[in-house]
């Protein structure tokens, strides 16, 4: 049995897709949007993606709730961490979804009870080195240039 598929799309879409195996429909519930998005330490810029939970595309479809920014070289931890939290709070017969749902909903009564929670408890996996500690946090995947945010035409500029 496969815990989950992760896809990037041609828009810079990450999905990690934890399926029911008990319907033939698949639920998205946790996705990170590579969005252009850059945190800084100081003068240096590292890329940020935004992080959402609780998206369905099924019969209960629903968008995302974001919960929180995660550094482009922090979503592989952070997705583990995800799987065990999952793992140490879930009830008998939960999927991830059922779980999730119950956090998105504020119905959870785990440790991790709220959106709040997830993110207090993932956000030191997210805390940023310096550029000394690791240059390479600094550099997005397949670039071996420091990571900077470019507006081009056609797109808003905040």
């Amino acid at each position: 049995m496969v815990l989950s598929n992760t896809i990037m799309d041609a828009y810079g879409i990450l999905t990690i897709i934890f399926p029911h195996f008990n319907t033939e429909n698949f639920s998205y519930f946790i996705t990170v949007i590579k969005n252009g998005e850059g945190g800084r330490v100081g003068k240096d810029m590292y890329p940020n993606y935004q992080m959402s939970l609780g998206g369905r595309s099924d019969e209960q479809t629903m968008l995302g709730i974001n919960c929180m920014r995660v550094p482009a070289k922090r979503v592989i931890p952070v997705t583990l961490k995800i799987i065990e939290m999952f793992k140490k709070n879930k009830r008998s017969g939960d999927t991830l979804s059922s779980w999730i749902s119950r956090i998105v909903e504020g119905n959870e009564n785990s440790e991790i009870k709220s959106i709040s929670e997830f993110k207090k408890t993932l956000t030191p996996l997210t805390v940023p080195p310096t550029m000394q500690e690791d240059k390479d946090f600094y550099s997005d995947y397949g670039s071996s240039t420091g990571y900077h945010t470019v507006t081009g035409k056609g797109e808003c500029a905040a």
